[in-house]
């Protein structure tokens, strides 16, 4: 199967809490009003601030008010760009409660915050009925949410396939839920060799073979009709681009969400 990848750039966040400055770091020198400036216009969607329940660095030395200014600047820089909190440990851990605080904190704030992100990294089979309450819980901020950085750490074949399958069918029924980013797919370049769906030398994992079956078979539409004598065709299928091919001749579409026809 040949699988057709395209990249949207995406910045896992813009600002990261946990960032120290290492001695001798010339900071200033890098970080200049057009360096940040140039970086923010090549991105159309970020997580604004990642970590803050871990992380203070910025708040500890500029105060609170810094995530705000932060959001602003950003919009600013591109009025386009989407902007997300991104947090761990909320599906993969016991932080939901924390997040949930923490996202209060920020809209009350008047930070612009527009999407959700949830980070994924895990490190055996999870609780489903822990993943779908904490999903609904943050799906009452009536954001989207976007499962940012997915992947099991481990070394059983058969576990991940089970865990990427019962992970990606909950996430994709829930309304709230608009995307999910794998933290990695290749052993070659991932952070976490075991948790990659394909081999150094390109072969299979189940996982893998369970991640083309959800979003090439079971997620994907096809069909073929004949119209009526107004001309019309209609069918039932999922959100996403479509090509369509009518008396030989073909056409692209998109169905989206938004849209809803």
């Amino acid at each position: 199967m040949k699988i057709r990848i395209s990249v949207l750039i995406v910045s896992i966040f813009l600002v990261w809490n946990l960032r120290e400055v290492r001695a001798g770091e010339d900071v200033a020198a890098k970080l200049t009003p057009q360096a940040i400036q140039a970086r923010i216009q090549e991105h159309r969607m970020g997580d604004l601030n990642n970590e803050q329940i871990f992380g203070d660095f910025y708040r500890r030395g500029l105060g609170a008010g810094i995530i705000k200014e932060m959001a602003e600047s950003a919009k600013r820089g591109n009025p386009n760009a989407v902007l997300y909190l991104n947090e761990q440990g909320a599906l993969a851990g016991g932080n939901a409660d924390k997040y949930v605080k923490l996202i209060r904190q920020t809209l009350d704030a008047g930070v612009p915050i527009e999407g959700l992100g949830c980070q994924g990294h895990f490190g055996g089979m999870f609780d489903p009925e822990h993943v779908q309450r904490t999903l609904d819980r943050l799906g009452r901020f009536n954001l989207p949410i976007k499962i940012t950085e997915y992947d099991l750490n481990s070394s059983d074949e058969q576990l991940k396939a089970k865990h990427l399958r019962t992970f990606y069918e909950i996430c994709f029924a829930h309304p709230a839920v608009e995307g999910i980013m794998m933290w990695g797919f290749w052993e070659g370049a991932h952070w976490r060799p075991k948790a990659a769906l394909w081999k150094r030398d390109w072969s299979e994992t189940p996982a893998a073979r369970a991640y083309l079956d959800l979003v090439f078979n079971q997620w994907w539409t096809r069909q073929q009709g004949k119209a009526n004598p107004e001309g019309i065709y209609k069918t039932r299928a999922f959100y996403g681009k479509y090509r369509i091919t009518i008396n030989g001749k073909e056409k692209e579409m998109s169905l989206s969400k938004n849209r809803g026809r």
